[in-house]
């Protein structure tokens, strides 16, 4: 009878859990019609307007600025995992406010950053806010035309 040495096994066990892929996290409001084919006109920075238009190709949109059924504004931030987002006077006070409230940064894995990417998209002709779509990537540090790519791919695409 062999025995498999147990504290080897746990260790490979702990380092799988570890290595999980970054989970990309969509929230919609409104009624938006993700479907291909669709016209827009683009309100974003360089270079995420690029990364972004790129995307929306990708997905079979078309940009046109004269005739679009939708106006896309976007923001794209990246910030530190332990530093969030609060809308209101002191964070303190309440934690009812928090957009996105801080993590804690685990003493055995990297630094992290969230990066969210957020679209409003109004109809193109009646000016009426169609909805609000927005990402979140919580990952480890890398390249920000990849991450806005996979965010727009996730936010755009039909749920």
């Amino acid at each position: 009878m062999t025995r498999t040495p147990l504290i080897p096994l746990l260790l490979a066990l702990f380092a799988a859990g570890c290595a999980s892929a970054p989970r990309i996290e969509v929230a919609r409001t409104g009624g938006v019609d993700l479907s291909p084919g669709a016209t827009y006109a683009l309100s974003a920075d360089e270079p995420v307007a690029g990364d972004l238009r790129r995307a929306l190709s990708q997905l079979g949109w078309r940009e046109d600025p004269q005739a679009s059924a939708w106006r896309i504004e976007a923001s794209y931030v990246v910030r530190p995992e332990e530093v969030g987002a609060y809308a209101g006077e002191d964070p303190a006070a309440s934690g009812a406010a928090w957009l996105d409230a801080p993590g804690r940064r685990r003493w055995w894995r990297g630094p992290r950053q969230v990066r969210r990417l957020t679209l409003v998209l109004t109809d193109g002709r009646s000016g009426a806010t169609g909805g609000t779509l927005s990402a979140r990537l919580l990952a480890g540090p890398m390249d920000d035309a990849v991450a806005v790519e996979a965010l727009a791919k996730a936010a755009l695409s039909p749920p």
